[in-house]
């Protein structure tokens, strides 16, 4: 699992990249279909970020993945696999 995770420096890098990174404006002029998926105990881009960007895009589907946190793709792959199936 260590060979998984970035190490301290980039972490903390991306932690605050996430934060301050802000297109707001700019996000709705996206015009096409978007899934969404935000893990419920992530606390790099917390459900409340992600479900404002779901209301700035006008075609989203967002859906919450109880438990997870940022890694979605290592921490929930069969919630994951579902949400896509349903999206497409």
């Amino acid at each position: 699992q260590d060979q998984l995770w970035q190490k301290d420096p980039g972490f903390f890098a991306q932690a605050r990249a996430c934060r301050k990174f802000d297109l707001s404006e700019k996000v709705r002029e996206i015009n096409v279909p978007a899934l969404l998926l935000s893990g419920e105990e992530d606390f790099m881009i917390p459900p409340s970020s992600m479900r404002k960007l779901a209301e700035d895009l006008p075609q989203s589907t967002f859906r919450t993945c109880s438990g997870g946190g940022h890694a979605l793709y290592v921490e929930r792959p069969s919630e994951i696999a579902r949400c896509l199936e349903e999206f497409f």
